[in-house]
């Protein structure tokens, strides 16, 4: 894109008329009347007129800023200054208008005055410088309408730019805030660990994103914090953009519903507690009652009875694991230790356990590890000769497929789906069941992809941005 015209004085002391003959810029000569004296054919070209059109025109008749009235006093103007520099629409023959730069001169040529202009065509320029505008009027009109509060922070650690809802948090405005080190607007006890931390953004160029609580003028409130570096080419100049977004409320709900899912399942424990008491009482009595009795059918009725009571046992204690599901909040959690972990329990301390984990980490619920011990779990019951275990990973499209698979008799295909029902198998079939519900609270899926006769094969499908590995 074009810079527009700069030409200085010096250069303009002796123009000749060979001078402006070669100029490739479209130039013109205009007398006091304001007709053109002569032209280039740079001029002719870029407005698209012939010759004779313009022998019959006059400025005005191409140039909507000059008009017939207006033209003697353009003319006195120019002829009191040695160079005028003109910002101004030229109107081409097709109509189209295009904005151009004019650099008029005066010049004494066969005993008369004339006006020497040579021209460039500045629309792109202008388009640009207006674009450049509007995107900076967007850009000021959502900070300012934004709910978020906004601050732009220089490498020196200076605020450079707040908005006027972080402004209004700190019951100030934005005046009193710019050129202010950012310690203003930090917690003073952990200051120096958000100073390191966005100096570090702005070194590796990576945005991050955390929670924080504020100590506010009216009290102290929950932000969630994003900082976003951008980047520049003059290291002097890099800024990061820190959005803090009120969580105040969410975070006040959270509280308020693990509250309540704690007093809850501490009732659930109590309730449970007792009912388990009494249905061992009524196993007890269903016992003495078979003892005395010889009737066949009506000991078959008791049979059922107790029967029906073991069920009813398992179910209730099953409640008594999965009433933890959810309570606690999801967490980054170690795939690796976890599968370490479970070498020493009972289920596998006769198998081959091959962790090929490395140093993974997932984000899911607290109970992750009863995920891993119930599968396992699952192969010992059921794979008959079991005796190795091999957990793996490897990445499918942003997302992170770990693998558990074991060398026992596999899962016929039609029972692939069916075994994550909550009643499905010789046992009640909570294990899997339990296992889907707690990896489907972060969005984690499980499918079992293994050949029948060669082995159980399941694979745990993280979400992308739900894996990692630890440094």
């Amino acid at each position: 894109m074009e810079q527009p015209l700069t030409l200085p004085e010096k250069a303009l002391e002796r123009i000749t008329y060979q001078t402006i003959r070669s100029t490739a810029n479209p130039a013109m000569l205009i007398d006091e009347s304001g007709r053109f004296i002569w032209f280039n054919k740079a001029f002719t070209k870029t407005l698209g007129y012939s010759e004779k059109d313009l022998e019959k025109m006059c400025i005005w008749d191409m140039d909507e800023n000059f008009t017939k009235d207006s033209w003697p006093g353009f003319w006195d103007e120019f002829l009191q200054k040695s160079i005028f520099n003109v910002i101004t629409i030229h109107t081409k023959k097709t109509g189209e208008k295009i904005n151009v730069q004019m650099i008029i001169h005066k010049i004494e040529y066969d005993d008369k005055t004339l006006l020497f202009s040579y021209s460039q065509n500045i629309t792109e320029f202008v388009q640009a410088k207006k674009a450049l505008s509007d995107s900076e009027e967007k850009y000021r009109m959502l900070t300012e309408t934004s709910n978020d509060a906004i601050f732009i922070v220089g490498k020196d650690l200076n605020i450079n730019f707040v908005n006027n809802t972080g402004a209004s948090y700190l019951f100030s405005t934005p005046a009193d805030i710019i050129g202010k080190p950012v310690d203003c607007i930090l917690p003073p006890e952990d200051a120096d660990k958000y100073k390191a931390k966005i100096l570090k953004i702005i070194k590796k160029g990576r945005a991050e994103k955390f929670d924080i609580k504020f100590k506010l003028p009216d009290g102290k409130r929950w932000f969630n914090i994003r900082i976003i570096p951008l980047k520049s080419n003059d290291p002097g100049d890099t800024l990061v953009f820190i959005y803090a977004s009120d969580i105040n409320e969410r975070k006040d709900t959270e509280d308020a519903l693990h509250t309540a899912n704690k007093k809850l399942n501490m009732l659930t424990g109590v309730v449970r507690h007792d009912i388990l008491n009494y249905l061992t009482a009524c196993k007890s009595y269903i016992e003495l009652m078979r003892m005395e009795i010889d009737n066949e059918k009506i000991l078959g009725y008791l049979n059922n009875m107790k029967s029906s009571a073991r069920s009813i046992e398992k179910l209730i204690i099953f409640t008594r694991e999965y009433q933890s599901l959810g309570v606690e909040k999801p967490k980054w959690q170690n795939v690796f230790r976890i599968v370490e972990e479970l070498k020493n329990e009972v289920i596998c301390r006769n198998l081959n356990i091959v962790n090929s984990l490395e140093n993974l980490e997932i984000f899911a619920d607290a109970l992750l590890f009863r995920v891993f011990y119930n599968l396992f779990d699952n192969s010992f019951r059921h794979g008959i000769d079991i005796s190795k275990i091999e957990v793996s990973s490897y990445e499918r499209n942003g997302q992170l497929v770990i693998v558990i698979e074991d060398d026992g008799i596999g899962i016929e295909t039609e029972e692939k789906e069916k075994i994550f029902d909550k009643h499905f198998g010789k046992h009640t079939g909570f294990g899997l069941f339990f296992i889907r519900e707690i990896l489907s609270i972060t969005g984690i899926c499980i499918y079992e992809t293994g050949t029948p006769g060669k082995g159980a094969r399941f694979e745990i499908i993280v979400p992308e941005g739900h894996w990692r590995y630890s440094r």
